[in-house]
């Protein structure tokens, strides 16, 4: 559906909604674990939109982001993640700034498992981004990205042998 909801902007000259479809098509890949493909959609639509303040500009950066982490390429990641939540921190928009946290933590994570410097990461643990996280969808009741953020948050506290809590997270996002 995003495919030819993007075919139609394209036909029609709607250039605001050529972007918007780009990058849910990106979304939709991500989904599907083709991170390639949705970081060159991504990156088509960021260096074609020109102004950061274009709607939606920080979900495509959040996006971005998570499209980075999934090949491994965490610094990218980070750096993705940040611009993510400095445009979804200055429009106010709360789903945007909640999913740049998350995406935060997933950098965050694969810059720890690679050993690199979290001092990055403005020193801090993983977790303190997984916590912003999910205050910030609670605060806007987005329950499904409560739940990714809290799967993404459990495999977190697994893989650093935190096997009980990783199991409460993931009991919280299966109630959810």
């Amino acid at each position: 559906f995003y495919q030819n909801a993007l075919n139609v902007s394209r036909e029609i000259g709607s250039r605001e909604s050529e972007f918007i479809y780009l990058s849910n098509l990106a979304g939709s890949q991500l989904g599907m674990g083709n991170f390639a493909a949705a970081e060159s959609a991504l990156r088509e639509v960021i260096t074609s939109v020109g102004t950061p303040t274009t709607c939606s500009l920080s979900e495509t950066y959040w996006f971005l982001s998570e499209a980075c982490s999934g090949q491994g390429k965490f610094e990218e990641a980070w750096d993705a993640a940040r611009q993510a939540l400095s445009l979804a921190q200055n429009s106010e928009n709360l789903l945007d700034t909640g999913g740049a946290w998350r995406a935060l933590a997933q950098a965050a994570v694969g810059l720890k498992k690679q050993g690199c410097e979290l001092s990055r990461a403005s020193g801090s643990d993983p977790r303190a981004f997984f916590e912003e996280s999910l205050r910030v969808f609670k605060s806007i009741s987005a329950e499904a990205e409560q739940a990714r953020t809290l799967s993404s948050w459990a495999d977190y506290e697994l893989q650093e042998g935190r096997v009980l809590e990783s199991q409460r997270l993931r009991d919280q996002a299966g109630a959810i």
